[in-house]
């Protein structure tokens, strides 16, 4: 009895702290990523700010509207106004940057992105036929081109990303990101220096997405 009294209060006081974690986590602005499309680990969001973004940023967005989990079940709900979650992309198109599709995959400026062939079904649901950007565009002032990087180089042909609804605008941006790996102290370049008690209250508070499988982005 008194085995089980004291299992049920360790299991209450570990839900409390996880949930005290969670919520720090997320007020901090930390996130985990546990997707493919883009390298996996702890990311912290950022204000986009007003000035354009440089080629590579790591964005956090929603997509159109009509990119919702109803019609593309292997996208998340969430709160974008599709009702899915935010996407986390890279920035590889900026304004100004000519963006062509051709049979090969995408091209800016004339420089083919490596794996960008869009798929003509999902893998995971083959019963869903994908959409297909076409055509060329300048980006204009507040448009950017995304593409997910993958968790390898092969995992990008699986993104989906602006090869399936296009530019995006600078209002879609949600934030932008800096990426830190699972084990090396190493940053991206887009991360900034941060104490070790937001790194702990960050590894802390995402561990308990990764116990209770809820995953910050979604695809």
């Amino acid at each position: 009895m008194m085995a089980g009294r004291r299992l049920a209060l360790t299991a209450t006081a570990a839900l409390m702290l996880s949930g005290i974690g969670t919520e720090y986590a997320h007020r901090t602005g930390w996130r985990l990523n546990l997707t493919a499309s883009e390298p996996r680990g702890f990311y912290r969001l950022r204000p986009i700010g007003s000035s354009p973004l440089p080629r590579g940023t790591l964005v956090t967005l929603c997509p159109p509207a009509w990119v919702t989990p109803a019609a593309f079940p292997f996208y998340m709900t969430g709160d974008c106004p599709g009702a899915g979650r935010t996407l986390l992309k890279t920035v590889v198109g900026i304004p100004g940057d000519r963006i062509e599709a051709s049979p090969e995959g995408i091209r800016i400026n004339g420089v083919l992105l490596p794996d960008s062939v869009p798929m003509r079904r999902s893998d995971r649901y083959p019963e869903i036929r994908l959409p297909q950007w076409h055509g060329a565009i300048v980006l204009g002032p507040r448009q950017y081109w995304v593409y997910g990087r993958g968790a390898r180089q092969a995992l990008a042909a699986r993104s989906f990303d602006s090869r399936y609804f296009g530019p995006v605008s600078a209002s879609e941006l949600r934030g932008r990101t800096g990426y830190r790996s699972w084990l090396s102290a190493s940053a991206h370049a887009a991360t900034q220096t941060h104490s070790p008690a937001d790194l702990l209250a960050g590894l802390f508070g995402n561990l308990t997405f990764l116990l209770s499988f809820l995953w910050p982005w979604g695809i």
